[in-house]
């Protein structure tokens, strides 16, 4: 990324179903990129995703999403 410039995570999703699909996305996001979703200047969500974000904002990592 470029200075100056700022990155969101927005997740939309619905029930269990849905966050697992988020999760495994991100986590491969992860691991193909390098880049950590925790370093995103927005996390935003609904459903589903708001409970993904805000485990983001308080610091789990993908791998401890996906080992949840």
């Amino acid at each position: 990324m470029s200075p100056g410039s700022s990155t969101a995570v927005v997740i939309g999703c619905g029930g269990t179903i849905g966050g697992a699909w988020s999760i495994a996305a991100l986590a491969a996001l992860a691991e193909q990129t390098g880049w950590d979703p925790r370093d995103a200047a927005i996390l935003q969500g609904t459903s589903a995703g708001a409970e993904i974000v805000t485990m983001l904002g308080a610091g789990f990592s993908t791998d401890d999403l996906v080992a949840m």
